[in-house]
């Protein structure tokens, strides 16, 4: 139960491609009640009414019994939802009656964790992956995120798409290998043409499954294959431009950039390599985010909506 001397609260909403997180926190940040569901909030693969559920789902799941009329601001920050902010604004307001409701890109509240305020640049790669930035003059400016249709390179929907398309190419040539033995292991599948059954009979289609597939192909770059460490320096090079397109626009001084997102927080060869291209160029970089996305939506409800 919350303390009864807490007379308000916040709540902060996360939506990535393949999780959906939530947090109670009272006036000071400090967590209260924290949720994850291991499922999607994607609007472009689920839908209105799916999307709605499952948020309806973790709001019920992270208040509980707690009052609403104690709520005094939400921030929710969903991947792929930009042209949906005004939606994400009414449906929330229908569980949330009277409680003012922020609705951003997931880029923005992984920025504002990262830096601690809503100023900075990021490079975030996970199922998907973005680069955002918001200047000192507060515009803020959006690159990559097009969806695993058209982009998310350097994500770890599109490594797990090169091991897929390794193993089509391999099995087309009669060549299948060691390295495609494991892709099909790590796939339980048996024989290659079960790729196309596995691939595609899911519905609806969600990007995580492929990208669980990183983590072999990040294995094998670490082990020295040559065909993985190639396609990590792929993965790298791409994420770069993203930094250089966002510094095009950037003011004046260095700009201040951190990494986000599973790919880039733990110890991969994509991460070492990111970071040396990174430190080549004229860039502050902050190497671990001081705070996750999912504070990062708490904190910009409190910043924008402070306690009474």
């Amino acid at each position: 139960m919350i303390p009864d001397s807490v007379s308000s609260f916040y709540l902060g909403l996360d939506g990535g491609g393949s999780m959906l997180r939530a947090m109670l926190a009272d006036c000071t940040l400090k967590p209260i009640r924290q949720i994850r569901h291991p499922r999607s909030v994607n609007l472009a693969t689920l839908g209105y009414d799916e999307v709605r559920a499952r948020l309806f789902a973790a709001l019920d799941d992270v208040l509980q019994s707690q009052e609403v009329a104690q709520v005094r601001a939400c921030c929710v920050g969903l991947a792929g939802a930009e042209q949906h902010l005004d939606w994400l604004r009414a449906v929330l307001g229908e569980r949330l009656p009277n409680v003012p409701v922020v609705a951003v890109n997931d880029g923005e509240i992984a920025l504002v964790g990262a830096h601690g305020r809503r100023e900075g640049a990021l490079i975030l790669a996970g199922t998907g992956s973005i680069g955002y930035a918001i200047t000192p003059q507060g515009d803020s400016y959006f690159v990559g995120g097009w969806g695993y249709l058209l982009d998310d390179e350097g994500s770890g929907f599109w490594l797990g798409k090169q091991a897929l398309r390794l193993l089509a190419r391999c099995a087309d040539e009669g060549r299948l290998d060691v390295r495609t033995e494991r892709i099909m292991q790590t796939m339980g599948i048996q024989a290659a043409r079960q790729l196309i059954s596995w691939a595609y009979d899911e519905h609806p289609f969600t990007a995580r499954k492929i990208a669980s597939l990183a983590v072999l192909v990040l294995e094998l770059a670490q082990a020295g294959d040559q065909w993985a460490t190639q396609v990590v320096e792929a993965a790298a090079q791409s994420l770069l431009k993203m930094a250089d397109n966002l510094a095009t626009r950037w003011p004046g001084q260095a700009m201040p950039i951190a990494l986000v997102g599973g790919l880039l927080e733990h110890d991969t060869l994509l991460r070492q390599r990111l970071l040396e291209l990174l430190h080549q160029r004229d860039y502050t970089i902050r190497e671990a985010p001081l705070h996750s996305p999912l504070e990062g939506a708490v904190w910009l409800a409190r910043h924008l909506y402070p306690c009474k």
